[in-house]
């Protein structure tokens, strides 16, 4: 009660600073102060509005969720002036206690929309990935705080007591075929003698929201399964246990060492979108898609037209995992060569005949080492003006993402993708049997803290 009244007075002074800026020794000075905390506070009231707005709609009317939630997407989005944007974080932070220290960006001010401050990076090495090199355990894909975990009975698990999920409609949608796909998943899993196991991890909206590989695994499916946009926090789930059955859903299919992998990320009230870095195709949020229109993409057969080309750094490997670029094998291209393609046969000419010449020809020949007719002080800024571009995090993503013929290999600890605001992430895996989790419930975990070790 007495924040609650501190606030108060404080939102009193700064009302009265607007109508008598002259209070303050400086007129310019008072007038200045005033607007920023006048803007700032009602920018956040606002935020906070339509929160409210949201969890009251969702009382009555659950389709409102989406419209709200593209609401706070629109307001996340918005090209404030940094003199209202700028306050406008500094008491989000102060209200909410967002470590502004930990953030990569060098000051608030850098930040052109609340979305952009929202899904900041970190400072490099400011998270450590327990573990990283050990292929059998789990860390925690982001921060948050643990919902609920365990392991699954056959085909359910329990989130909140009291209710089952059943994991083909969770992880696959309730169609048809959902039964048949996990019922193959299951089979393989006790033919290895393992289980499977499970847990939630809760992000508040103070906490940094990009999410991360939890273990070393290679994804090679994506189900999107739109729904409605609940809200996800622990008090409104333990009231309506089935949020988690109808919520709109991206979940990442693969394997790690002991078999099978999923990550699903949930959407929740105010998620403008759900991001996969390397997933272009993705849009959730949408009235594109209904509750029955399931999205999937297959990673294995993706080519250089996809968006993990296009907008990552790609290490391409062969089968044994040796990466391509270290491997001199020219049989695949001798075999498309054809001489025919360089000498004029038409006029009986049967060998190939090089001069010297013929590389003045070309603007980028063996001669300028294939850098074109620029200087080197030309082409030495133009290569650093590249690599300004790729450390940029505002211009591209630069995650270097492992792409095999067997999906898209992720390191532990490799950035996935992003949450717009608030939401969960729920780990489904194939363990072996007698596994023992290192977390409590309830426990307040970082990026790359252990979840569990396996034998």
């Amino acid at each position: 009660m007495n924040n609650l009244k501190k606030r108060y007075h404080k939102w009193q002074v700064t009302r009265k600073q607007l109508k008598d800026p002259l209070q303050k020794k400086g007129t310019r000075i008072g007038l200045w102060r005033g607007l920023r905390s006048y803007f700032s506070a009602r920018s956040i009231f606002i935020l906070g509005g339509l929160s409210v707005v949201a969890q009251i709609a969702y009382l009555s009317n659950n389709d409102m969720g989406s419209r709200v939630s593209k609401m706070t997407g629109y307001v996340m989005n918005a090209h404030l002036p940094k003199f209202i944007l700028s306050p406008m974080i500094h008491l989000y932070s102060k209200i909410l206690k967002v470590n502004l220290e930990e953030m990569a960006a060098g000051k608030v001010s850098d930040f052109n929309t609340f979305n952009e401050f929202f899904t900041r990076k970190l400072k490099e090495g400011i998270r450590t990935i327990d573990e990283q090199s050990n292929p059998r355990s789990i860390c925690s894909p982001c921060d948050g705080s643990v919902f609920n975990f365990g392991i699954c009975k056959e085909d359910t698990f329990v989130l909140v007591k009291g209710t089952e999920y059943t994991l083909d409609d969770f992880l696959f949608g309730q169609t048809i075929e959902s039964k048949k796909y996990f019922t193959s998943v299951l089979e393989k899993v006790k033919e290895r003698n393992n289980e499977l196991a499970f847990i939630l991890l809760y992000l508040s909206p103070s906490e940094y929201h990009r999410y991360h590989s939890p273990a070393s695994f290679t994804t090679n499916y994506r189900r999107h399964i739109p729904g409605k946009l609940l809200p996800v926090n622990p008090i409104y789930v333990r009231r309506n246990p089935n949020v988690f059955k109808v919520n709109e859903r991206v979940n990442l299919f693969g394997e790690w060492i002991h078999g099978f992998f999923s990550a699903s990320f949930i959407g929740a009230t105010n998620v403008g979108s759900i991001v996969i870095n390397f997933d272009k195709d993705l849009i959730t949020n949408s009235k594109k898609f209904t509750n029955v229109d399931y999205q999937d993409k297959n990673y294995i057969r993706m080519t250089e037209l996809d968006g993990i080309f296009k907008n990552n750094l790609i290490i391409k490997k062969n089968a044994i995992g040796e990466n391509e670029e270290d491997i001199v094998d020219i049989s695949r291209e001798l075999s498309l060569f054809d001489i025919k393609d360089i000498i004029d046969v038409e006029h009986g000419q049967n060998k190939l005949i090089y001069h010297e010449s013929q590389e003045d020809e070309m603007q980028f020949n063996l001669k300028n080492c294939f850098k074109g007719q620029e200087s080197e002080a030309e082409y030495d800024e133009y290569q650093t003006e590249l690599i300004g571009k790729l450390e940029d995090s505002r211009d591209t993503i630069v995650q270097k993402y492992a792409f095999t013929n067997k999906g898209i290999a992720l390191e532990k600890g490799d950035e996935i993708g992003m949450f717009r605001m608030g939401s969960s992430i729920m780990l489904i895996f194939e363990v072996p049997k007698d596994t023992k989790f290192d977390v409590e419930v309830g426990q307040s975990v970082k990026l790359g803290n252990k979840l569990l070790s396996t034998t």
